[in-house]
């Protein structure tokens, strides 16, 4: 018994050679490229044609040829196969032992046999499941051979034999004697259907289908075959049935999880039956490209395609084939063929045979007479029998049908045909023919394919514009500025990397009652992909109305015949032609900026309205403002109309709080793009305005009302709730000032709020906060918002571990939000965040430790009129979003914030050491760096005497104890001198623990090469560090400004040096130092040592990671 399982979209048959396994067969050696674009330029290169890699499956290839055409081949079957890798390689039928089971080399399906025992004895996976038949009974150890794997006397007298197919697997039963025919069991087989999950169901006319637990078909089944020895060398194998063997029809049926064969008893039992019988269903999974029908309606194997009238049955025989012609739809067909195998003739001379073009048809057997034939495309005549007699056994003979076939593929793909039907019949054009046994062929499926050579027409140019106006008609046709305009589309083509592709366009004038041709031109050497111009060369009229079209073409020529395919003309596009701009500068005003020198209004970052008039002038469009001449950004407008937007002032000195003169550039554009004379609206912007609203959050401990100290008006103080004030925050006090503290909220009840709210959020506003998370696994925790009455108008929030300025565009209580965000690195460190939203743009920035980080367009700005929230944002009387961690310094502008200012904002200084003669603490802090006696006060970098420390041997300036955190982010900067670049480490600066430094800035030298360094150590003991060097070399006797930065919340040290970014890198973080700051030496193991001989000026420490800008600014180098 035979049954045939296919895993790929056609049904599957055994294969043509019955005596060996389907071998790999090499393909003729062909060029390949991975894609459409290499492959065409590959083929122009070399002269052949090459493979797209890309496009390769297991019955199709498809090829660029020099000439630019394609070449597509598609296989009857699979010829080849994807390994897990991705590589390719061609069908190989052969068994090998894998294991415990038996698999094929290379083929289409997952196949898997015994090797023996009591499981299955075959399993089929595909993609809607298993199929797993089993032997009744236990299975003996297989003999491989090919692609057969053969189980001895699973009965007395009777084999098992499975076989690998290209696309799944075949059993037979083998019945070897009279003897064993006669057993009874064989007049029952049951094979068991466990062990998968599909299941086998019978067809109402006597086939089976393999079926998923949903009813959806995986695998069928044709009518059962039995067929014996036959005569003498044109025997029966397990794979086919011999020329003159005796053919029967066993019975197939399902009960429960058996599938039962009953064999016919009469051929088993007849004294002239030859032996071995052999007992077959042929089975077959999913689409097959082929099938076959007969006169007599018998069943038979798909190893073969049978052509003409059977010498044993006298049944006649067409065998069908189907190909998809999807890629060739509406093509040019320059070349067609079908390529096929003759395996096998009766006669020894050449007789005729003949292809037609038919309708559809389904796989496998078909009623008679098959589809019907409703193309002749060509005869063909040929022989290769098969057989002892006076020819003996003739070779295969390759075959080609060409005659009509180009001409009624074309047919096909002008019908934009997906599929494309062929029958092999030894019916001649006339009808004659078909009955005359001689005629009798076999063919192999296998080597049969479908090549066709194509050209793809170009597709209808797209993207069309007139001098960059776009595309319209009517009242939206747009305008153009010139008398001769390029116009411009886009041309493609499906074939890949075309060159000779050509735009011919073609454009009118309207005279007031009709469309008039006014000219045309052309652009060639083109390639797919490619944007075609020209340029109207005839000249245009102020006023005028005009429209044009394009039209792709593509020049081919292949075996000597050339000519063009043409996309078609595109729909006309329309364009007016205005020559003449706007003859008035447009009119600017503003209610808060007025144009007065004499008087300063507004504040830098504070945004107000300002309008924008046509001066009269009808054809005014839209209108251009800038605060640099020229003015680009452009708002439009209906004709005439007038436009009022929200603009904000920048900073427009080195201080970025400084006002002062500024200028708005603004001019009026009409349709075509043309500019008024420009309007110049000069005002004097005042001085950046401080919050309006601060909560530094450093009240003691057991307070509930924190105070709100803006100096700008209205003073609104917070009520905490089941909060805790007076925790640690970033900084490390001093006796002279105690440290700044923070409050400490617990995920869950603690609140704060305001009674009502702080700052109109539908116009420009500001928000700033230092935040330390304590535990981050809530995915959305917020700082600081502001409430409206359903919803909430901003958040600045921790979000599924991302820093975020976010803002819904409704007040309603879930709305999509506009969201600036950015990783949040380890948001268990202090990180300064600032949300800015500017009106102008409604662009929304985030900025994290100084530096910008994202930006988001803010949609439909809304205020959120009830109260701010920190610490959690408010639903209606919902509260959500409970911020689990430390808040500190909350500001609130009602301006914007900018760049220049925000990068400050991202460092405290908590301690600055001029070294003018003493060492005394410019900051409040007041820590002193008491000097050692030996302390001698230099020169400073600008020269100026007792205006730097003086260092030699073991002087050193220190302070009572630490100045900043260096378990949280922190800089050091330091201007420094060396004497001389001796070997070994000199330290300028450094803070200590009892042992170690937890932070140093100095210099290095190795005797051959001397460094500047910034070194941090992770713990408080004679353990490696993280050092960064610098790449400028260091030089005795030279000022030189040193920066090093610890930002906790991203693990990053930076070393900075004359204010550039000498060395990075992602480490550990330093160990949180007890002990003080010291100038001029370092303590190693316990010991001060490593001293700085020469001088250091301008000591700097900041709680806090200053970002980059303001080490530039620092240094001033």
């Amino acid at each position: 018994m035979v049954t045939a399982l296919a895993v790929t979209a056609a049904t599957l048959t055994v294969p043509a050679s019955p005596a060996a396994a389907r071998e790999p067969v090499a393909e003729a050696p062909q060029a390949t490229a991975q894609d459409a674009d290499q492959a065409a330029t590959q083929a122009r290169r070399t002269g052949v044609a090459v493979e797209v890699e890309s496009l390769r499956t297991e019955r199709e290839r498809r090829l660029v040829n020099p000439d630019g055409t394609w070449t597509l081949e598609q296989s009857v079957e699979p010829v080849r196969v994807r390994r897990s890798d991705g590589t390719w390689t061609a069908v190989d039928t052969t068994l090998r032992r894998a294991g415990d089971l038996v698999r094929p080399a290379a083929v289409t399906a997952d196949v898997a046999f015994s090797a023996g025992g009591t499981g299955p004895m075959a399993v089929l996976g595909t993609g809607r499941g298993r199929l797993a038949l089993t032997w009744p009974g236990n299975l003996p150890t297989p003999t491989l051979a090919g692609d057969t794997a053969t189980y001895a006397e699973v009965l007395p007298g009777v084999d098992l034999v499975l076989r690998s197919t290209v696309d799944g697997f075949a059993h037979v039963v083998v019945v070897k004697n009279r003897a064993a025919a006669t057993d009874p069991r064989l007049a029952t087989l049951r094979f068991g259907m466990s062990g998968g999950d599909l299941r086998l169901r019978p067809t109402a006319v006597g086939d089976l289908e393999a079926v998923t637990g949903s009813g959806t078909v995986a695998a069928t089944a044709g009518g059962a075959l039995m067929w014996d020895a036959g005569p003498g060398d044109l025997r029966s194998t397990v794979a086919v049935a011999g020329e003159r063997a005796r053919r029967a029809a066993p019975r197939t049926r399902v009960e429960g999880a058996d599938l039962v064969i009953e064999p016919d008893l009469a051929m088993l039992t007849d004294p002239s039956a030859r032996f071995p019988i052999f007992i077959d269903p042929s089975y077959a999974k999913g689409y097959r490209a082929w099938g076959y029908t007969n006169s007599a309606n018998e069943n038979n194997d798909q190893t073969v395609a049978r052509v003409g009238r059977s010498p044993d049955s006298g049944a006649v025989y067409r065998s069908a084939f189907r190909f998809d012609v999807n890629q060739l739809r509406h093509t040019r067909i320059l070349d067609a063929k079908l390529q096929t195998t003759l395996t096998h003739s009766w006669s020894c001379a050449a007789t005729p045979v003949n292809l037609y073009r038919s309708a559809s048809f389904g796989a496998g057997k078909l009623a008679w007479a098959g589809p019907a034939l409703q193309v002749w495309i060509d005869e063909r005549s040929g022989n290769a029998h098969k057989g002892a007699n006076d020819c003996g056994n003739q070779p295969d003979l390759p075959m080609e049908f060409s005659r009509n076939l180009k001409a009624d593929v074309q047919a096909a793909a002008n019908a934009n045909w997906g599929s494309y039907h062929l029958v092999l019949s030894a019916r001649k054009n006339d009808g004659s023919g078909e009955s005359t046994e001689s005629w009798w062929k076999k063919f192999s499926p296998s080597a049969t394919k479908l090549v066709v050579v194509y050209n793809s027409a170009p597709g209808v140019p797209g993207s069309l514009s007139a001098d960059g106006a776009g595309c319209g008609t009517g009242n939206g046709r747009p305008l153009v500025s010139t008398a001769n305009p390029t116009l411009r589309a886009l041309v493609t083509d499906p074939d890949a990397d075309e060159t000779d592709l050509r735009a011919s366009f073609e454009w009118q004038r309207y005279d007031g009652a009709a469309w008039v041709a006014l000219g045309s031109g052309q652009q060639t050497a083109l390639r797919t992909g490619a944007t075609a111009q020209f340029r109207v060369n005839t000249t245009l009229a102020h006023n005028g109305i005009y429209r044009w079209r394009v039209n792709a073409i593509d020049p081919y020529s292949h075996a000597g015949v050339s000519g063009v395919d043409e996309s078609g003309w595109s729909a006309y596009c329309e364009f007016g032609v205005d020559l003449v701009g706007p003859g008035s500068p447009p009119g600017v005003s503003s209610a808060v900026y007025l144009p007065n020198l004499d008087q300063s209004y507004g504040a830098v970052g504070l945004s107000a309205d300002f309008t924008f008039t046509a001066a009269g002038v009808s054809d005014v469009a839209g209108y251009k403002w800038g605060w640099a001449d020229p003015p680009t950004t452009l708002v439009s407008v209906a004709a005439g109309a007038s436009a009022t937007l929200p603009l904000t002032p920048p900073p427009i000195r080195a201080d970025p709080t400084s006002g002062g003169p500024m200028t708005l550039y603004v001019v009026s554009v009409d349709g075509a793009g043309r500019a008024s004379p420009l309007r110049t609206y000069t005002f004097r912007v005042g001085p950046a305005t401080g919050p309006v609203g601060v909560w530094l959050l450093n009240e003691a401990a057991g307070a509930t009302t924190l105070a709100d100290t803006n100096q700008r008006g209205t003073q609104r103080p917070a009520t905490l709730t089941n909060g805790t004030a007076g925790v640690a925050g970033l900084e490390v006090g001093s006796p002279a000032r105690a440290a700044a503290t923070a409050v400490r909220f617990n995920g869950s009840t603690s609140t704060a709020a305001t009674a009502g709210p702080v700052v109109d959020t539908s116009r420009s506003f500001s928000v700033s906060a230092w935040v330390r998370l304590n535990n981050a696994s809530a995915p959305f925790q917020t700082a600081v918002g502001q409430a409206g009455t359903a919803g909430n108008a901003f958040f600045l929030q921790y979000n599924n571990g991302r820093w975020a300025f976010a803002a819904p565009d409704a007040d309603v209580a879930s709305r999509p939000l506009s969201s600036a965000n950015t990783p949040a690195g380890t948001p268990t460190r202090w990180t300064h965040l600032i949300g800015v939203y500017d009106a102008q743009g409604s662009q929304m920035r985030l900025y994290i430790n100084g530096a910008l980080a994202a930006t988001a367009t803010r949609t439909n700005p809304w205020n959120g009129s009830r109260f701010l929230t920190i610490g959690h944002v408010r639903y209606g009387a919902t509260t959500a979003d409970a911020f689990n961690g430390e808040i500190a310094q909350v500001r609130v502008w009602d301006r914007v914030v900018s760049a220049r200012e925000a990068a400050p904002m991202a460092a405290t200084l908590v301690g600055r050491w001029r070294l003018d003669g003493d060492g005394s603490d410019a900051t409040a802090y007041a820590r002193t760096a008491a000097p050692t006696a030996g302390v001698a006060w230099a020169e400073d970098r600008d020269f100026l005497p007792l205006s730097a420390a003086g260092l030699a041997a073991a002087d050193s300036l220190t302070t009572a104890g630490p100045v900043v955190r260096t378990d949280q982010s922190f800089t050091m900067t330091a201007w420094v001198s060396l004497d001389s670049t001796a070997a070994g480490a000199q330290i300028a600066v450094s803070q200590s623990g009892t042992r170690v430094h937890a932070a140093r800035l100095g210099y290095y030298g190795t005797g051959t090469t001397y460094r500047w360094l910034f070194r941090t150590v992770p713990g408080d003991a004679d353990t490696p560090g993280s050092t960064l060097y610098s790449t400028t070399p260091a030089e005795a006797g030279e000022w030189v400004h040193l920066a090093g930065v610890w930002e906790a919340s991203t693990g990053t040290l930076r070393f900075y040096v004359n204010g550039l970014l000498e060395a990075s890198a992602v480490t550990g973080e330093p160990f949180a130092s007890t002990g003080p700051m010291t100038i001029g030496r370092n303590l190693v193991s316990g010991v001060y040592g490593e001293s700085w001989r020469g001088a250091v000026d301008d000591v700097r420490l900041y709680a806090g990671a200053l970002p980059a800008t303001e080490i530039a600014t620092l240094c001033a180098c």
